[in-house]
């Protein structure tokens, strides 16, 4: 078992996570130990997740009581958080055809109310 950078972490590489130590940024599973898990970045529950053998450990997550041995499962692009933002991208960078649709409404609309507001305000002040 090496401890080395998750950056250059190949497939089915092993890996010794202590208390408090991020669960470095790869999908793991986990082989050997125990330990529960703070996954809030992912879901959002303040409550740590036990971790046992076999079961999943997402990257980003932090290593909380115990000490366990992962195996990376998938790293770089298939690693949830990378997905995640590639889906946030996505939905930042395309409209979709509806948001168009709601723009040209809204800027035709609002031409058009404060159009008949004036003449109506100025047919108002004519009566006075």
């Amino acid at each position: 078992m090496l401890n080395v950078s998750p950056i250059r972490s190949p497939l089915h590489l092993r890996c010794r996570l202590n208390k408090g130590e991020r669960a470095i940024p790869l999908y793991n599973v986990v082989i050997l130990g125990k330990s529960t898990v703070n996954e809030s970045i992912l879901t959002g529950e303040i409550v740590p997740a036990p971790k046992h053998v076999y079961y999943f450990v997402y990257g980003g997550t932090v290593t909380g009581s115990g000490r366990k041995v992962n195996q990376c499962t998938a790293f770089g692009d298939d690693v949830v958080l990378s997905q995640i933002m590639k889906i946030v991208k996505d939905a930042r960078t395309n409209r979709a055809i509806s948001e168009a649709f709601a723009d040209l409404v809204s800027a035709i609309f609002s031409h058009t109310v404060d159009m008949i507001s004036e003449f109506a305000f100025e047919g108002r002040q004519d009566s006075w």
